[in-house]
């Protein structure tokens, strides 16, 4: 499994994650939380309602109470961060992906078309090929 900056991976206990950085630990993928599964949220996702976390605390402290095994001493960073084995992940959520699908999708709502028109107007300024740009986000997952 490949992850880069800009991912997001859902957990078996459906915990959505950003992935940080390019460089990972065998078999793991550094990445903070994002959103949780809670009634209390204001997105939904396939009859689930999540909750976004903003405050790097607040996910910390997530974590340590409720998921500890994502909490784990990396020595490359020498420090705890958040690792989650590739046997805890659900779902691969991949920004490259996601542009292509919107690109197919029929109706979009008014912030995927924003974030389409954007994409393009990126690929046109700079003539670099599409394939190379991605949505990232909230609109990713």
């Amino acid at each position: 499994m490949r992850f880069r900056e800009g991912d997001f991976i859902e957990s078996k206990e459906h915990l959505i994650f950003n992935v940080k950085g390019l460089i990972h630990p065998p078999e793991k993928v550094i990445a903070f939380l994002r959103y949780i599964p809670d009634k209390t949220g204001d997105r939904k996702k396939e009859g689930l309602i999540f909750k976004k976390i903003y405050s790097l605390n607040e996910k910390n402290e997530l974590l340590k109470k409720s998921w500890p095994n994502y909490l784990n001493f990396d020595k490359v960073f020498g420090k705890v961060l958040p690792l989650i084995p590739f046997s805890s992940i659900l779902r691969h959520y991949d920004p490259i992906v996601k542009l292509k699908e919107l690109k197919e999708k029929n109706e979009k709502d008014t912030l995927e078309q924003r974030a389409l028109e954007f994409a393009e107007t990126i690929i046109e300024a700079t003539g670099i090929p599409s394939r190379f740009f991605g949505i990232s986000g909230s609109i990713l997952v």
